[in-house]
C-alpha cells in the first residue's frame, strides 16, 4: 500500500497536468459605415477594417486566439432621402485583403426596399466561401480586411448611408 500511493499521486498529477483548460469564448461586433452619393444608379462603396486596432478583446487575445466563426451580417440605413420606391435591384458584398486581392463573395443584397431598411437590420445570407475567408483574414496577420459593396438600384441618385454589422465569436485560449 505505502508504494501504491505514490504511484496513484503521481498518476493523479501528469493527469492533471495534461488536462487542458477550456477555451474563451468572446463575441465581438464590428460596424462598416458605406456613405454611398452615386447620380446613377450603379452604387459602390469600400470599408478597409483592421480587425485588432477596432477591438480591444481580439488585441488582448492575440496569438492564443484559436478560431473565429462569423455568426452575423446584417445591413441598416441611417440616411435616405430617396422616394419610397427606391430599392437594391442587386447588391454584391465582397471581402478582400487589405490591398484588394482574393476576392470572395459573402453575401448579396436582392430587391430590398431602401426605405425599409432605414433604422431596421436585414440579416444578409452568408456564402460560405466569402465567410471562411472573412473569418481567416480576421484571425491570421495582419488581421486586416476589405469589404466592398457593389450593385445597382431601380432609381437614381444613390444617397444613404448604409451601416454593415458584422458579428462574430472569438475562441481562444485562456490568457
Amino acid at each position: 500500500m505505502s508504494k501504491i500511493f505514490p504511484l496513484i499521486c503521481f498518476l493523479l498529477f501528469t493527469v492533471f497536468l495534461s488536462c487542458d483548460e477550456p477555451e474563451i469564448a468572446e463575441n465581438v461586433t464590428f460596424n462598416l459605415e458605406y456613405v454611398i452619393d452615386e447620380v446613377d444608379k450603379d452604387f459602390e462603396g469600400s470599408v478597409l477594417l483592421d480587425a485588432f486596432a477596432e477591438s480591444q478583446v481580439l488585441r488582448n487575445y492575440g496569438n492564443n486566439i484559436t478560431g473565429i466563426e462569423i455568426k452575423s451580417i446584417a445591413c441598416s440605413l441611417t440616411y435616405f432621402t430617396g422616394p419610397a420606391t427606391q430599392q437594391i435591384d442587386e447588391g454584391i458584398l465582397e471581402v478582400t485583403d487589405r490591398d484588394g486581392a482574393g476576392s470572395a463573395i459573402i453575401g448579396s443584397i436582392t430587391n430590398e426596399n431602401l426605405q425599409n431598411l432605414l433604422y431596421q437590420q436585414q440579416k444578409i445570407i452568408l456564402q460560405s466561401e466569402g465567410k471562411i475567408r472573412l473569418e481567416k483574414l480576421i484571425q491570421n496577420d495582419p488581421h486586416e480586411f476589405r469589404m466592398k459593396l457593389s450593385g445597382v438600384s431601380n432609381l437614381a441618385p444613390n444617397e444613404y448611408t448604409l451601416i454593415l454589422e458584422i458579428a462574430l465569436q472569438m475562441i481562444a485560449k485562456p490568457l
